[in-house]
């Protein structure tokens, strides 16, 4: 809505005005000093006559109270949507790195972190006789450890209650013996963590006895509230895991002597001796150094991530913490880093830094991961200055034979479309109408620097009559044989908050309707970006 911009004056100093056509949600990119903020100008619904407003998507939302838009792109997704074959999608994993997590059938904690990676090459699995490719490699969930509560079952669900940019907050409750638990999931965290409000603390893992070895072993106190604990067999891994586990109380110092964690279900898990109003962390020890590092910063909670960007490709990571005893000194955050991150993070005054004397961590994608050091993590794109000058076309002029060579391409291209541009692009869905308007919107461009007016006009012209075309058929307003082909259109989805093609949404019609959408406009009627 062209009007919105009018609204932009209340950005301070330069603003950048981003609209998406028809949806009255205008977005300025303010300069508050130093600082970029992003702050939306009206969060109002979508036109509805171009976006037609829909519900009974047939992938519904499931165990979320969060209100309004869902995310759909995020590494959680798996749980919050209804599962047309399991139908529950919290039976798959969710991948926040390097710790894999699952719920388990008492709605506990499951979490895997296996570094053994199952190789498939081009002549068979697991082999690699002739020098062909990698193939494919799957990484196997092994259920290291959970972290559950007595009083907690199956048939107490659990939901959703918090979603941010980079995490989530997951509650599970015993309404009867009012008692709950709330599991903080971030990418990137250090440690598995339970806030227990009343809740019996009950750690189980998924390996099994084997022998003379039970699925704990070496099971030992190691320090105030803190034990030391090696897991047993598991047919996927060959490796046992060594676990150090936390017990914290609610302001986040560990526990007095009071708190026992035993021994339990023949060495199958462990119980701590009395209910909790704290919580549980464990991360896992991959190398014997790891643990005084752990240790040190097993404190420092992770329960919320805020994202600042400042000009110049400087953007910060604002963690935030749970409570802590102000009586003493502020827990420092550890927290996994991709290399990326590494490249881009700042070492300022030496509070944010790479942590010594911590083995990296194999993550299941995107390779080993280190631990960084600090609260607040600032990281800069060294590239920004020369990709935010980058134009359309190199800044130095082409040689005079060079220009007449585009020229004489582009008239030719031009001319092609003459007869081609609606069979460009009208392909009936958005991904390859969109392929066909941008192709013809980059000739468009090269016209208007290479040509002549009247047929820079005569290009432009297609993509105006294009555009035309999918807004009379998005208002389903009747329109020429002229626009045969044209996209038709977004709902406005009610369920998730989303703007989802038209084609493949709610098909029921076809025999197999969530097939449908997922695979209809390469699956956009279910959310899925394929390039994602």
């Amino acid at each position: 809505n062209i009007r919105g911009i009018g609204l932009a004056s209340k950005c301070m100093h330069d603003a950048h005005v981003m609209i998406n056509m028809g949806v009255q949600s205008i977005l300025c990119l303010c300069i508050l000093g130093h600082s970029w903020a992003l702050e939306a100008i009206s969060k109002n619904s979508p036109n509805a006559e171009l976006f037609p407003h829909v519900t009974g998507h047939v992938l519904q939302p499931k165990h979320t109270a969060v209100s309004g838009p869902k995310q759909t792109n995020k590494f959680w997704a798996n749980w919050i949507v209804s599962d047309a074959v399991a139908g529950n999608g919290a039976v798959h994993a969710i991948y926040p790195m390097p710790y894999v997590l699952k719920l388990g059938r008492s709605n506990e904690l499951k979490a895997s972190q296996n570094p053994e990676a199952m190789m498939w090459y081009q002549d068979g699995r697991l082999t690699n006789r002739d020098g062909s490719r990698l193939e494919l490699y799957r990484t196997a969930f092994v259920g290291e450890f959970g972290l559950g509560a007595k009083e907690i079952g199956g048939k107490h669900s659990f939901e959703v209650v918090n979603e941010g940019i980079f995490g989530l907050h997951v509650a599970v409750k015993n309404p009867v013996a009012n008692v709950s638990m709330m599991y903080p999931i971030y990418s990137g965290m250090a440690y598995v963590s339970t806030r227990y409000f009343g809740a019996t603390p009950k750690v189980t893992t998924e390996r099994k006895n084997f022998g003379d070895v039970f699925a704990f072993n070496n099971f030992k106190k190691v320090g105030t509230g803190t034990w030391s604990v090696t897991t047993g067999f598991h047919h996927l891994s060959r490796k046992p895991a060594e676990l150090r586990i936390y017990v914290l109380q609610a302001n986040s110092d560990f526990v007095n002597d009071s708190f026992h964690l035993e021994l339990g279900c023949y060495n199958s898990c462990l119980l701590l001796n009395k209910p909790l109003d704290g919580w549980i962390r464990v991360a896992r020890v991959i190398s014997p150094g790891d643990a005084d590092v752990l240790d040190a910063h097993a404190r420092a909670i992770l329960v919320g991530w805020d994202l600042e960007v400042e000009d110049h490709g400087r953007l910060w990571y604002k963690f935030e913490l749970a409570a802590h005893n102000s009586s003493n000194t502020q827990p420092e955050l550890l927290h996994w880093a991709y290399a990326h991150h590494q490249k881009m993070l700042q070492h300022a005054e030496g509070k944010t830094r790479i942590a010594q004397n911590l083995s990296s961590s194999q993550a299941p994608t995107k390779g080993h991961m280190h631990g960084v050091l600090g609260n607040n993590w600032l990281l800069h794109a060294e590239l920004f200055e020369k990709t935010n000058a980058l134009d359309f076309l190199p800044a130095a002029q082409p040689s005079s034979e060079r220009q007449r060579l585009l020229r004489q391409e582009t008239r030719k291209t031009l001319q092609e479309l003459r007869k081609t541009w609606r069979h460009s692009m009208f392909k009936s869905d958005f991904y390859f109408s969109g392929k066909g308007f941008q192709k013809v919107a980059m000739v468009c461009l090269l016209a208007e620097q290479l040509l002549t007016a009247r047929e820079r006009s005569l290009c432009t012209s297609w993509l105006s009559r294009g555009f035309e075309c999918i807004i009379s058929r998005s208002k389903t307003d009747k329109v020429s044989s002229q626009c045969a082909g044209a996209p038709g259109g977004l709902f406005y989805d009610t369920d998730w908050g989303g703007l989802p093609s038209r084609v493949g949404y709610n098909a029921t019609w076809h025999s197999e309707p969530v097939l449908h959408c997922m695979l209809a406009d390469f699956g956009n009627s279910c959310y899925n970006d394929h390039h994602y």
